[in-house]
């Protein structure tokens, strides 16, 4: 983590306009429980430049501090930008799902799906949902999909649960 924080600022003092450098730098700063830092970094990277990755990490970020209506609007405008971007309607499909659209959310890991039938981070997505709709039958088997491509330790958790 002190080697990528490195890299990072040198990236920032060659070019302090480069937004994945600011992002990169916030990741430093969530590793150290920084939280003011890393949304300055993330709202740096989203004014410098504001495509489907700033928002989507800004989005990510404000979600994880109930901030859900700017979260929820920065991972509508991401999809927007990119409409096949599968990590922005991840994004918003999550955004969603800790707000409570649990519907809302469902229709979006389905649109995820429908774009990338393979993609491990749609299933735990997917997994997500079902746990919070407390359905953990559908839960194990969406996280077993998720594991099939890229293994997990929640498969375990769910095996428990359920």
């Amino acid at each position: 983590m002190d080697s990528s924080k490195i890299f990072a600022e040198k990236a920032i003092s060659i070019d302090d306009q480069n937004s994945l450098a600011h992002i990169a730098i916030s990741y430093g700063y969530r590793n150290m429980y920084d939280w003011k830092n890393q949304e300055k970094e993330l709202r740096t990277a989203n004014r410098l430049n504001p495509g489907a990755m700033e928002k989507t990490e800004l989005a990510y970020f404000l979600s994880t501090f109930g901030q859900f209506k700017e979260a929820e609007e920065l991972a509508r405008q991401a999809i927007k930008i990119d409409p096949l971007e599968i990590n922005a309607i991840l994004c918003y499909s999550d955004v969603l799902l800790v707000s409570g659209k649990y519907n809302e959310s469902f229709v979006q890991i389905n649109k995820a799906l429908s774009i990338d039938p393979n993609f491990a981070m749609a299933y735990a997505e997917l997994g997500h949902y079902y746990i919070a709709k407390k359905d953990y039958h559908n839960a194990l088997l969406a996280w077993s999909k998720q594991h099939e491509f890229s293994g997990d330790s929640v498969l375990a958790e769910i095996y428990r649960k359920s």
